[in-house]
């Protein structure tokens, strides 16, 4: 499975765009992502975005491992999550499944999701610091990664998935 951690351009590195990746999880609270935005400590809540694909000036965001997704890419790949998935993982922590092969430890689920468009700041007049991305809230329920998050030990999230690589200049 490729997974994505989204972050500041690295320069120089090749840079290559992901096709169709529908998220089979979305993977909670990875180093150098995104920061997550708020906490609801009464309800164990957690909003913050899971994908981060442009900055304000347009230009795609690069991530630790060359690749970029495109807004139609993460439209799709956060719909077909939200239809089938809306499992919250752990910091890509496998555990034995049932056939013995090593799934994802969920620690919540993802209760909100919106992917910000272009299209949709323009039409709700949003400023250009707004990031075009993945905005989503998760419950969390497992209580040692909730503790870990209100000691502020989990300070971004991240997405997972598979995806097909193209080479793009």
């Amino acid at each position: 499975m490729a997974t994505t951690d989204w972050q500041h351009p690295t320069y120089g590195q090749q840079r290559r765009r992901r096709r169709g990746l529908p998220p089979q999880m979305a993977d909670v609270l990875l180093s150098e992502a995104p920061l997550v935005l708020k906490a609801e400590p009464t309800q164990q809540l957690l909003t913050g975005w899971a994908s981060v694909i442009e900055h304000p000036d347009g230009t795609p965001v690069v991530d630790s491992q060359g690749d970029i997704i495109g807004e139609a890419d993460l439209v799709e790949a956060a719909q077909h999550f939200m239809r089938h998935a809306r499992v919250a993982c752990d910091n890509h922590v496998r555990i034995p499944g049932p056939q013995g092969q090593h799934i994802p430890k969920q620690v919540g689920t993802v209760v909100e999701s919106l992917v910000v468009t272009r299209a949709l700041k323009a039409a709700l007049n949003l400023p250009p610091s707004t990031p075009t991305g993945w905005l989503v809230t998760l419950h969390i329920e497992d209580p040692a990664v909730w503790a870990d998050v209100v000691a502020g030990h989990r300070e971004s999230l991240s997405i997972g998935g598979t995806a097909v690589r193209e080479e793009v200049e």
